[in-house]
């Protein structure tokens, strides 16, 4: 709903409150100096008036200024199209749901049937990509798939064959290798004993040799004993050859085993060489079999999910095609103006033949809301009134058009948003529902808007002027036939302009009130 734009006057009262205070500041300054100038010599006496007595409301208020605004909504199309039919006039009394306006549907039809055929165009488009070619392509790819797994087994088979046949011939050419070097160890070892049996032999010869001589020193010499002694001089010096032979013999075998080994470790070099060649070139193979499978993969992957990107820009395509479709049924749907609620036609901008707009600034059509009959009044609360203002708060509004009389109100409505109004000031928007007003009230109607903060209903109340303070107590000046009486008061609530007479006073009564202060 929108309502009429107030007219705020907040800021009137203040402009007009500064001009008094500069005129009283121009008065007194005027009469202080007729004071001191000594043409002012006379001074003033208290001026006194009969006030009579009566029952009425006290009530502590501030004021703002405040508009009458009726519950007004604005009537659009949802769509744009030409006007080809009104159904009612400004003053027609309408109720929710009646049509008030149509636009030409024609248009509106042919957008319609051309969505629909760009619709079902894409739909079978859809159909097509989705149909056996997504099938075909995720096959090729799972095929794919299980081929690269298979392959990748066939390649761990095979690598490891490979490995295990050159771990196999290095083995056994290195078993070789300790087979030489254990047999070179051998000859050593027999070489050692050889040598050890040569001193040893040579030893003995020495004690035979010496023992001979012995003998043949002995007279009458041994003969016998001396042919024996030269036997065995003679067997030693057999196996002294015999020996020395042996270790020659071993120490040739040392050398040709030491050659042995020799080829035996260049053997085993070359075997690893070779046989890693063999390990190389298996590996090699068979991962160019795996990337040739995974290549293969990789393109069925590619052309699987291109086929799927054209089905995911295809289902896009009905996707958007179908929200045209839709917004061109919901466009002739709009085309009729319904009334959104009861009222009355209070405003028609457009004619048959004319073309309204989405985004258009001036409504259609305006409507008045009959569930508002009496408008509300609108006000404007600066800061420091806003904070003061609470739902239900009572408000009393005097407009100006029935002179000041009171209309009873509540606030309905207090904004939490400032805005900012023409003086750069925060105000807050608040509206007043009227308690059965008596009278007519017509949207935008200006008026006074006093905000109760406390009130006393119904007490007898005298201005504050009439009362004042004798020997210690409250008391009033009586106005009689006879002559005027002093009588004490009891005094209550006040607001600093009259004030409450809980007793000592009846209602029809006349006291002197103090006019103009001496």
């Amino acid at each position: 709903m929108s309502k009429a734009s107030p007219k705020k006057n907040n800021h009137k009262k203040r402009n007009w409150i500064i001009v008094v205070i500069v005129v009283l500041i121009i008065g007194m300054v005027g009469y202080y100096y007729k004071i001191l100038s000594g043409k002012e010599t006379q001074v003033q006496q208290p001026v006194y008036q009969p006030i009579t007595v009566k029952r009425n409301n006290i009530e502590i208020a501030f004021t703002t200024d405040g508009q009458a605004s009726a519950l007004v909504e604005n009537l659009n199309f949802a769509t744009s199209g030409t006007v080809k039919e009104i159904a009612v006039r400004v003053g027609d009394v309408v109720s929710v749901g009646d049509m008030l306006a149509k636009l030409d549907e024609e248009k509106l039809q042919e957008q319609i049937n051309q969505a629909q055929a760009n619709y079902n165009k894409t739909v079978a488009d859809y159909k097509q990509v989705t149909g056996v070619d997504l099938a075909t392509k995720d096959a090729v790819v799972n095929s794919n798939a299980e081929q690269l797994d298979k392959q990748n087994d066939i390649y761990n088979t095979q690598v490891t064959n490979a490995q295990n046949n050159y771990d196999a011939a290095i083995k056994k050419e290195e078993e070789a290798l300790a087979d030489l070097k254990e047999k070179k160890s051998d000859l050593e070892n027999d070489l050692t004993a050889l040598k050890e049996d040569q001193t040893a032999l040579a030893e003995d010869l020495e004690t035979l040799a010496a023992e001979l001589t012995t003998l043949e020193a002995t007279i009458p010499v041994n003969q016998e004993a001396v042919a024996s002694k030269e036997n065995a001089i003679d067997a030693k010096e057999t196996a002294i050859d015999n020996n020395e032979k042996a270790i020659a013999n071993t120490e040739e075998a040392i050398k040709d085993v030491k050659v042995d080994i020799k080829e035996q470790e260049a053997d085993i070099a070359t075997t690893k060489h070779t046989e890693q060649d063999k390990v190389n070139a298996t590996i090699a193979s068979e991962q160019q079999k795996v990337t040739t499978v995974e290549g293969a993969l990789t393109t069925a992957q590619k052309q699987r999910d291109q086929t799927y990107g054209s089905r995911n820009a295809s289902a896009e395509t009905v996707n958007a095609n179908l929200a045209v479709l839709k917004t061109a049924q919901q466009n002739l749907k709009d085309a009729i103006l319904h009334a959104p609620a009861n009222g009355v036609i209070a405003e028609i901008n457009y004619a048959v033949g004319e073309t309204v707009t989405q985004n258009q600034t001036k409504p259609f059509a305006k409507l008045q809301d009959s569930k508002q009959p009496v408008p509300q009044v609108e006000v404007f609360a600066e800061e420091g009134e806003a904070v003061k203002i609470s739902k239900d708060m009572a408000v009393k509004v005097a407009f100006d058009l029935y002179d000041g009389e009171d209309f009873a109100g509540k606030v309905q409505f207090l904004s939490p948003i400032a805005t900012i109004d023409q003086n750069d000031y925060n105000t807050y928007q608040v509206l007043i529902d009227l308690i059965d007003p008596q009278k007519s009230i017509l949207d935008g109607m200006l008026g006074e808007v006093r905000f109760i903060t406390k009130e006393v209903p119904n007490v007898i109340v005298i201005p504050i002027d009439a009362v004042y303070q004798q020997n210690g107590v409250t008391v009033v000046t009586v106005v009689t036939n006879q002559e005027n009486q002093t009588r004490t008061v009891e005094t209550g609530f006040t607001d600093g302009k009259v004030v409450e007479i809980k007793s000592g006073l009846e209602e029809g009564e006349q006291v002197l009130s103090l006019v103009q202060p001496s």
